[in-house]
């Protein structure tokens, strides 16, 4: 993708379902372009959430080298290591990873990746605390973390409420913490995150193990072939 990806949702219904016929090479994208990677899956093709091509001069060189390992190889190879874990275990499954407003944008229509058995990556930027619990309730009343298999939560990024000293305000990462509490899944948390000015490529589709009790996430197969 070149850029963003807004405007994305209303071409869903009209030319989504057509689309990825003879496709050969795999989708980058993020945020927004998230959807697009979800119809990708749908329609049983892999693809990458990465960087954009306007992000790629202000990329550092781990990052580069991770889109372009994305793009050319088809080995397993691990995706990220020393990350936090919050529940611990182990889990394999396809990997899914978005923002939570887009996924509740995609998820809530009928435009639904599978679920079953997935390992989820959420991250998010300039959503306010009380957004941020507002999107995860709605995902969990969608089924959408009873269905998964793990998690992974990135860093939520200028999601802070202004400072008051007159208040004691929620933080996003108590959110996120308590939207989960109750989950049965491998949960860890990763740094640098896309939002962060860092934009880390993951395979989007294709089947990882998380092993949150070593810190790691890896790619069990490349999204390219």
């Amino acid at each position: 993708m070149g850029r963003g990806g807004y405007g994305l949702l209303r071409l869903l219904a009209s030319r989504m379902p057509t689309c990825f016929g003879a496709a050969t090479k795999p989708i980058v994208g993020f945020s927004d372009g998230t959807l697009l990677l979800a119809q990708a899956a749908r329609a049983g093709l892999a693809s990458i959430h990465g960087p954009v091509v306007t992000q790629l001069g202000r990329l550092a060189s781990e990052d580069h080298d991770a889109l372009f390992a994305a793009l050319e190889q088809p080995d397993a190879r691990l995706l990220l290591s020393g990350l936090e874990a919050l529940v611990k275990g182990q889990a394999t499954g396809p990997l899914l990873a978005a923002t939570s407003r887009s996924s509740r944008a995609c998820w809530e229509r009928p435009y639904l990746p599978d679920l079953r058995g997935a390992i989820l990556f959420f991250e998010d930027v300039g959503e306010r605390p009380y957004r941020l619990d507002r999107l995860l309730t709605q995902l969990e009343l969608a089924g959408v973390f009873q269905a998964a298999a793990g998690l992974v939560t990135g860093e939520f990024r200028d999601c802070d409420e202004p400072a008051d000293p007159s208040r004691r305000l929620p933080r996003p990462t108590r959110c996120c913490a308590s939207g989960w509490a109750a989950c049965a899944f491998p949960w860890s948390w990763a740094r640098p995150s896309a939002t962060a000015g860092r934009n880390h490529a993951l395979p989007y589709g294709t089947r990882v193990a998380l092993d949150a009790d070593a810190g790691t996430l890896a790619a069990l197969e490349g999204a390219v072939s």
